[in-house]
């Protein structure tokens, strides 16, 4: 067991951890959480909550679905993470800056994003009967709408109600969510419900790059 605390204080300092307050850790999860780099702020706090439709994890918010976030409807797939010049866009934005960035959000790190996946429980977030699809991935290149619902097998949110974080983010490691990395990009490793964990990542390749199962998952700074 782990027991980790919560304070705040009206004076400006701010440590946040996890709210739950005492609960069972993995291994990894143990040696994530004692090297995570918990937040104390002395600055200002922005907007002072979460709103719904976000969970609030140490210094931020992050949308408990992926994009749109909303329970009810399907998310974006073929989102890059930053606009693509040379696909045509049928009239829609597809990468994940401009989308965030629309919701006076941005990007999640991978250091929150990961914070936030803790406690998902892998067997809960998977689908058996999914099989294989090869793509035709000269339609996925440019978002062939028929393609791209033909290898469509996402898993619906309400179907999977114990998908969930510690934190109460929804479908983390269903799909491939784009966070940030340093000066550059990555994806989480998620595939139509299979065997997924917090802890993957997809470095191969170019932020203006997508497939038929890249999607977003936006964040909010509570400080300044």
């Amino acid at each position: 067991m782990i027991f980790l605390q919560a304070i705040l204080t009206f004076s400006g300092l701010f440590v946040m951890t996890d709210p739950i307050g005492l609960f069972d850790v993995s291994s990894w999860e143990a040696e994530y959480l004692s090297s995570y780099s918990w937040q104390v702020h002395s600055g200002t706090l922005l907007d002072g909550m979460c709103p719904e439709d976000m969970a609030e994890v140490d210094d931020f918010c992050i949308d408990r679905y992926p994009w749109p976030n909303e329970s009810g409807d399907g998310p974006l797939l073929g989102a890059s993470a930053i606009e693509e010049d040379y696909i045509p866009l049928h009239g829609k934005t597809w990468d994940c800056e401009s989308l965030c960035e629309q919701k006076d959000k941005r990007i999640c790190t991978v250091d929150e994003w990961q914070l936030a996946c803790l406690g998902t429980p892998e067997e809960a977030c998977v689908a058996e009967e999914r099989k294989y699809i090869a793509p035709d991935w000269h339609r996925v290149a440019y978002r062939n709408p028929t393609e791209m619902r033909r290898l469509d097998q996402h898993l619906r949110a309400e179907d999977f109600p114990a998908c969930t974080s510690r934190y109460g983010v929804r479908m983390m490691t269903t799909l491939e969510e784009w966070v940030s990395v340093g000066e550059g990009y990555a994806m989480s490793r998620g595939y139509w419900g299979r065997k997924g964990d917090c802890k993957a990542l997809n470095r191969a390749h170019a932020p203006n790059w997508h497939d038929y199962a890249s999607t977003c998952r936006c964040c909010r700074s509570l400080w300044q």
